[in-house]
């Protein structure tokens, strides 16, 4: 399996539901609701690309491929409350460049979504939703070593409304032997 998250189809995905006044929706397992628990939904290794992602050291877009290990974590807590965590890490990733620089890619990337569903087992609000990245880029040369953090949120009120977003991008180059805080 092949997957490819570009971030503007994960932002579409969250603000159209976030909108939506006719969501479509799933009633979860009544089992699933009455008692509280954590489960892992899913824990599996599968090929992945992710392009482009530029390297802010060297100026050159990116394609990441390899492996990711993806791990789903699901909390449903005693007042029906859903909190879904996903993290994402690479595995013998590599990114490369149009000039033929490969790079190893490492880091993670976390989601975190919580939302409540109604009596009926409908989707409910509020929510909000959380995504973390970071991603570090060991490059050959000097200074071509790179780390980006980014941090989305966003949070629907009650009434559908977007109350909170936040978003924040950094990246850095790094000098050789400089492990990022």
């Amino acid at each position: 399996m092949r997957w490819r998250i570009p971030m503007v189809a994960v932002l579409s995905l969250f603000v159209a539901a976030s909108c939506d006044q006719n969501l479509p929706t799933a009633a979860p397992d009544e089992a699933e609701v009455s008692a509280p628990g954590f489960k892992v939904v899913q824990n599996e290794r599968v090929d992945w690309s992710w392009d482009p992602v530029l390297n802010t050291c060297t100026g050159e877009m990116m394609t990441l491929e390899g492996r990711m290990h993806i791990v789903v974590k699901e909390t449903i807590d005693s007042s029906g409350g859903v909190h879904l965590k996903t993290q994402y890490q690479p595995m013998g990733m590599k990114a490369t460049t149009p000039s033929g620089m490969v790079c190893q890619v490492n880091g993670t990337l976390h989601d975190n979504y919580n939302f409540r569903p109604n009596e009926q087992g409908q989707f409910f609000w509020p929510q909000t939703y959380t995504k973390t990245v970071q991603w570090l880029w060991i490059c050959p040369g000097p200074h071509n070593n790179a780390v980006a953090f980014y941090k989305w949120h966003v949070t629907v009120n009650a009434n559908r409304e977007l109350t909170v977003y936040a978003e924040s991008l950094r990246s850095e180059c790094l000098d050789p032997g400089v492990i990022p805080l």
